[in-house]
């Protein structure tokens, strides 16, 4: 990992460094430097809802136009929107202005490649290491232009075709719909509206500063409320920027991303056998557990979707996610997408309700025993101090005793956060009993070590 690139890009609160207008316009420079490819080069460039997005955006086409690049901005449209039109378009690359899941005061720069994936670790590395070295401009003759194109057609073409050949494929699917005042305010309600489906609407009025407060993907507790209340078949929950799904079923019981892969594996094998999956380290053992019974071959990368995704090539798997909601399914995305999972997911429902009339979502959804687990983030100062206590003896020492108490019952999980100054702590287990107690030990000696330092 380098200094300013985490697990999805840079990310800070937008406004400080180095999400100031200076420095984003040296990093679209640096961007462009290292990704151009033709001698027009052309960058794709979206936005999600937050306040700050003009800023960035509209320093980062600085950037870009001084290196002679042509922009095209597609406003303000998912991140796997973004992913899909740099090959649409056949531009060098593409830009994804967005900090997610988090508050709105962060904000970040996503970058994608001519294929529409996410750089890896060494393209970013190579632009970061031009950010302390002075960079020709383009000559007057060769400044790039900017102009805005609408990709929301295209895009919507493209979610009509993975859809069945039906008319109305999801009539009489009754749906709740959290949009996390986000992106898909603009699309989601209204193209399952097409579809046929009768949906509830919740958080879709963006006002720049309420993207993902206490809604969508990480905060689905009022859309399970809904869910309830008004008797639908399910609940869908988006992120800010649409890259992740969590899922409600007709009891309010919360389905994360690897309850999701799960269900997304046997849709997909009524049609081929999926022969490989990858999740990441946080995913639970209860779903390696089910694949391997499957006698589908499962595989584990680093947290993030674009490692999901690199370890999915390298493995020819189809499917793959993390918990937090990312799914990536190869023969349809190039990154994570939450509506095109979504859309698997409500079709595969009404279909399964169509032929089972006396079950419901619930029965859908629950296809293998999750492992008790807990996942708590102790917050610091800053990344720095993060780093040094993890790398403590006396880090280390704990680490390891939870590991020999757990032994072959379950598993720890310790590792910075990539995007915010937070240790993040994952315990799951055969019981939960043991899971409390082991939790316990470790955010209390945390705490302890964060307040001796």
């Amino acid at each position: 990992m380098t200094k300013f690139f985490g697990t999805d890009g840079i990310r800070a609160v937008a406004g400080q460094y180095p999400l100031t207008p200076e420095m984003i316009i040296k990093i679209a420079q640096c961007t462009a430097k290292v990704l151009k490819q033709t001698g027009n080069p052309v960058a794709v460039i979206g936005k999600d809802t937050r306040l700050s997005g003009d800023m960035i955006e509209s320093a980062f086409t600085a950037g870009l136009l001084s290196q002679g690049v042509q922009v095209l901005s597609i406003g303000v449209m998912p991140t796997p929107a973004v992913s899909r039109a740099v090959p649409f378009y056949k531009a060098d690359f593409g830009v994804m202005i967005s900090a997610s899941h988090n508050p709105f005061y962060d904000n970040g720069i996503k970058l994608f490649g001519k294929d529409g994936l996410k750089l890896s670790d060494e393209v970013q590395e190579t632009i970061e290491s031009l950010l302390d070295k002075p960079l020709d401009l383009a000559s007057s003759k060769e400044i790039g232009t900017s102009k805005e194109v609408s990709f929301k057609k295209d895009y919507l073409n493209f979610l009509q075709k993975i859809l069945s050949k039906e008319s109305l494929p999801l009539q009489g699917l009754s749906l709740v719909v959290d949009t996390a005042n986000g992106v898909q305010s603009f699309i989601a309600p209204d193209f399952l509206r097409s579809l046929g489906a009768n949906v509830v609407e919740m958080n879709t009025a963006p006002d720049g500063i309420n993207i993902n407060e206490g809604c969508g993907a990480v905060h689905p507790e009022a859309l399970c409320e809904k869910v309830i209340e008004t008797k639908a078949d399910l609940g869908l929950c988006f992120d800010g920027d649409a890259d992740r799904l969590i899922v409600s079923d007709e009891k309010g019981h919360v389905v994360d991303g690897d309850e999701l892969i799960a269900v997304l594996a046997d849709l997909l094998s009524k049609e081929k056998p999926v022969q490989a999956v990858v999740t990441t380290v946080m995913s639970n053992m209860g779903l390696e557990k089910y694949f391997k019974q499957k006698g589908i071959s499962y595989f584990r990368s680093n947290v993030g979707d674009r490692y999901v995704m690199e370890k999915m090539k390298e493995e020819r798997a189809p499917l793959g996610g993390e918990s937090s909601g990312h799914l990536i399914l190869t023969d349809y995305t190039l990154t994570g997408d939450g509506f095109v999972a979504a859309l698997m997911i409500c079709q595969g429902l009404i279909a399964f309700l169509q032929k089972n009339r006396e079950k419901k979502a619930s029965d859908f959804l629950n296809v293998f025993a999750p492992y008790p687990q807990r996942l708590e983030n102790v917050r610091f100062e800053n990344k720095e101090k993060v780093q040094t206590l993890l790398s403590s003896p006396k880090m280390q020492a704990l680490k390891q005793k939870v590991e020999q108490d757990l032994a072959d019952k379950g598993r720890l999980l310790l590792r910075a956060s990539g995007t915010e100054p937070l240790i993040r702590v994952m315990i799951e287990a055969e019981e939960k009993a043991l899971l409390d107690k082991e939790m316990s030990v470790m955010l209390e000696a945390i705490q302890t070590m964060k307040n001796e330092a």
